[in-house]
């Protein structure tokens, strides 16, 4: 059985709501393009809205700003896009929209390979773009919402995260964890079988003002061992991939 359409609507209109506040980051070398997508964006009400004319700006601006969505054109002056995308997705895994004069399949094969989400031809419509976008960010925050409720995950000798109660049990029995460590963990387990750089972690659980070290994110992944990992010293749970990050695997 479905929701009551009262709470489906107020779920719908919840999600419309929040993605109005998330931040976009407009890519495009062609400043009447941007320009363009900045004013329709702003008329349905975004609020956020950050532009860069180049691949050395759109990476610098998506470090600093942690834009929670990608436009990027592929024929940018000094790098193309796919480029670009690479080296976003080495910190981040916010939504990429590729804008390309480019038709070839290949091309758009391309994209999704090096890590793009969706492929939208020039010219376009930019009602189209705002829908897209729309559907975009309206499906991330459903995600990161329903993952959250009621939520439990089971691993390991006996474990269970409960992501409702944000509390780590063993066999029925509390593990006291930091609100920095329960985070990591959560991330982490959310997100297993996939790698994720030290940098992104530390956007994602410390915030992007956050001033330190990444040894920060070791030091927190070996106390979680200490914690969850039969073996600390040869981890089957948390697992280091050398030079790129970490991953969570639940699997023998």
């Amino acid at each position: 059985m479905g929701l009551p359409t009262f709470f489906y609507h107020t779920e719908v209109t919840f999600l419309m709501n929040h993605i109005y506040s998330k931040k976009i980051l407009l890519v495009d070398d062609d400043e009447s393009i941007v320009h363009m997508v900045n004013v329709v964006l702003k008329k349905e009400g975004f609020t956020q809205v950050y532009k860069a004319l180049n691949g050395t700006d759109a990476m610098n601006m998506a470090r600093e700003l942690s834009p929670d969505l990608i436009v990027l054109d592929i024929m940018l002056p000094d790098s193309d896009g796919y480029e670009v995308c690479r080296r976003i997705r080495e910190f981040s895994m916010a939504p990429i929209i590729f804008l390309s004069a480019k038709t070839e399949e290949t091309d758009k094969l391309v994209s999704f390979a090096v890590g793009g989400d969706e492929y939208l031809t020039k010219p376009f419509s930019p009602k189209e773009l705002v829908a897209r976008i729309q559907v975009a960010l309206k499906r991330q925050a459903y995600y990161e919402d329903s993952n959250k409720q009621g939520k439990q995950y089971s691993f390991g000798s006996g474990f269970c995260l409960d992501l409702e109660t944000r509390i780590l049990k063993q066999n029925g029995e509390t593990i006291p964890l930091p609100p920095k460590e329960y985070a990591l963990l959560e991330y982490l387990v959310i997100n297993q079988d996939i790698t994720i750089s030290k940098e992104y972690l530390i956007q994602r659980v410390w915030g992007s003002d956050f001033v330190g070290v990444e040894s920060t994110v070791a030091v927190h992944i070996r106390h979680l061992r200490e914690k969850i990992e039969d073996d600390p010293a040869n981890p089957c749970l948390i697992r280091t991939v050398k030079g790129r990050g970490y991953y969570f695997s639940n699997r023998v």
